[in-house]
């Protein structure tokens, strides 16, 4: 209980808000508290929040009969009031005079009205009351509150509302009679030419002056390829330039447009439609007769929407020299939990669960842990044991680090400035001097015994086709440490 307390309670603000309730116009403390329940209890996006958020308050400005901005404007309010917070969260921890400014600078507000009604609203709004409460609410503590609906003026509004649609449908109708008539009119006037026509000249056609245009058919056509839809994805081309590109590469080519069904919708319809296709026909060819390994490594990256960063998963399989991607879902977290729950949906929905006998994954506690971890909980997803595969480059990430730490101290910094200042300087040093273990007579006493033996090992291993460049770096880097030359070179 006072855990799920704990987690409701938010800086500044003290408690989220499920719902906006009052008989007064919201304030920026209901606007706050109701935005950061959808963002950070609900787990929805900073700008899904803020439509969300305002889709609410605008009940009330409705019920008010006041109108309010464009909805675009009224989230960047929202957005920015949410950046605002979020700055001055940012330094919470900090108990300075003017950190503590801003805190009471920003709760001196929550009180006051979330100001959004349209520019010209006190001109707009018809009924003195209603300006009055406007003027009220605008001042600080928003004074006045709103009473019971009036039933009397929202009759008067319902019928003047069902007055304008009958007008809109007379109208409607009328030029509808009127199209009506004028057509009827032209096929008399042309029936009755022809029938003069043909009594004076039988053999002559029908008058051209009588015939009337045929609409434009739009083109049915297809344009797009499977190949050319993976061009357009693979250069992330949007749907609209997609247009633009193809239609002006076959004007140049000299072919007619007017039969192809080349608009943003159809092009849209059509990229779908290969991207399903080759999918499946991906997904049907895949049909391994031997065990499979899976793998996967979270990795945050941009949101295919908006600016957010999530949390994406590839998973996949390796076997019998083959590999492939089944999959890159978006996860909530990068816990194990979602991640085991990930990867096992994926699994299923290609039916390759009963052939997966071992586990590749990079050497995190989300993936390690004995509890939690996605490698064990996997297993009780399987319901068998799975064979455990460590990434090697991660382990040997431990290795190395380790052996610096030994070395050189340890470091609370994300990144080690020896490293960043060598990286930085490397275009600088001259790379054609330098000195290996003979240089030192301590280090190469050390290397004598197992110099030469190890160096026609590297040697041996440097002609292997190596999984990553890294690997094969180490190997010639390590023959020159010990006095001899790659067969690449330095």
């Amino acid at each position: 209980m006072m855990a799920h307390e704990k987690r409701r309670k938010v800086y500044l603000i003290e408690n989220y808000e499920e719902d906006i309730k009052g008989f007064k116009l919201p304030s920026n403390k209901q606007i706050s508290s109701f935005f950061l329940y959808n963002h950070n209890m609900l787990k929805e996006t900073a700008h899904a929040s803020a439509t969300k958020t305002i889709e609410k308050v605008s009940e009330f400005w409705d019920r008010a009969r006041i109108p309010i901005r464009h909805k675009q404007d009224c989230i960047i309010k929202v957005t920015g009031l949410f950046e605002k917070w979020k700055g001055i969260k940012k330094n919470a921890g900090r108990q300075t005079k003017t950190q503590k400014a801003k805190e009471v600078d920003f709760k001196s507000i929550f009180d006051n009205l979330f100001d959004i009604p349209h520019a010209k609203a006190l001109e707009m709004i018809s009924i003195k009351e209603d300006k009055q409460f406007l003027i009220a609410q605008r001042k600080p503590g928003r004074c006045g509150a709103m009473v019971s609906v009036d039933v009397s003026l929202k009759k008067k509004e319902d019928r003047k509302r069902k007055r304008e649609e009958q007008i809109v449908k007379r109208r409607e109708k009328v030029a509808k009679d009127a199209n009506l008539q004028q057509s009827q009119v032209i096929v008399e006037n042309s029936s009755s030419q022809s029938s003069s026509e043909e009594e004076e000249n039988p053999v002559a056609g029908p008058s051209d002056s009588c015939l009337t245009p045929r609409p434009m058919k739009r083109g049915r056509q297809q344009v797009l390829s499977p190949d050319l839809v993976a061009t357009l994805d693979r250069n992330k081309v949007s749907d609209r330039a997609a247009v633009m590109v193809i239609g002006e590469t076959l004007r140049s080519l000299g072919q007619e447009i007017q039969p192809l069904a080349l608009n943003r919708s159809s092009i849209r319809r059509q990229r779908q439609q290969h991207r399903k296709s080759t999918s499946e026909e991906i997904r049907d060819k895949f049909d391994p007769k031997f065990p499979l390994i899976v793998h996967w490594e979270g990795k945050l990256l941009p949101d295919l929407i908006g600016t957010d960063i999530v949390d994406r998963l590839p998973v996949l399989l390796t076997g019998n020299g083959q590999s492939q991607l089944l999959a890159v879902p978006k996860l909530t977290s990068g816990r194990g939990e979602d991640q085991a729950r990930a990867i096992f949906s994926v699994l299923k929905d290609w039916k390759l669960q009963e052939k997966v006998h071992g586990m590749c994954f990079d050497t995190t506690s989300y993936n390690t842990g004995r509890h939690k971890g996605a490698c064990v909980l996997l297993e009780e997803k399987f319901g068998r044991e799975l064979l455990h595969l460590g990434c090697r480059h991660h382990v040997l990430e431990l290795v190395a680090g380790a052996a610096f730490s030994e070395a050189m101290g340890t470091s609370s910094a994300p990144d080690v400035l020896l490293f960043k200042r060598f990286k930085s300087s490397w275009q600088d040093i001259d790379k054609t001097t330098y000195e290996d273990s003979s240089t030192d007579d301590y280090t190469a006493k050390a290397v004598a015994e197992f110099k030469d033996e190890m160096v026609q090992m590297l040697e041996m291993a440097v002609k292997v086709k190596q999984p990553r460049d890294d690997y094969r770096e180490l190997l010639e880097l390590t023959i020159i440490f010990l006095g001899a030359v790659p067969p690449r070179g330095i």
